[in-house]
């Protein structure tokens, strides 16, 4: 797992390859005006029976879904978000971040927001038609994700 704390931000993520400065994931973040943003997906899970819950978005606004994979945000509304429970050692990660997310009042108190067109995080898991791999004039590499137009 990584942690990085920046500019009293923190990132955590399992498995990531970044492709970007994290300075311009730091400037792309603040750009959304949110305290937390966690990596979007196509799918519910672990709890299917939870979709219904999550907030409408238009089809194609984006993927719905969170997934804690990846996610970014200030200490201290990380830390709101993780001690506003108890959590057992086993219990699961993502699940816990759904249902944080999914708790209205919890959800604006620390203006969480979900990556939903893949402008930071870039999640493989169904997508991978959506992405290519692009090298410019300078021989740089970037990830493109073609659906949205956007290099996560």
């Amino acid at each position: 797992m990584l942690y990085i704390l920046m500019q009293n931000i923190i990132f955590f993520s399992y498995d990531v390859i970044f492709l970007s400065p994290l300075a311009e994931l730091i400037e792309k973040f603040k750009e959304t005006k949110a305290k937390v943003v966690f990596a979007a997906e196509k799918f519910s899970w672990p709890d299917n029976d939870l979709r219904t819950k999550y907030p409408k978005i238009d089809a194609d606004d984006g993927q719905r879904f969170l997934n804690s994979g990846m996610f970014i945000g200030y200490a201290h509304n990380i830390f709101n978000i993780i001690n506003s429970v108890d959590v057992a050692d086993q219990d699961d990660d993502q699940l816990f971040y759904t249902h944080a997310y999914l708790n209205e009042k919890l959800r604006e108190a620390n203006k969480i927001q979900l990556d939903h067109n893949s402008r930071m995080f870039q999640n493989l898991n169904g997508n991978i038609d959506d992405v290519m791999v692009a090298i410019n004039a300078q021989g740089e590499t970037n990830l493109v994700n073609k659906k949205y137009s956007t290099n996560p």
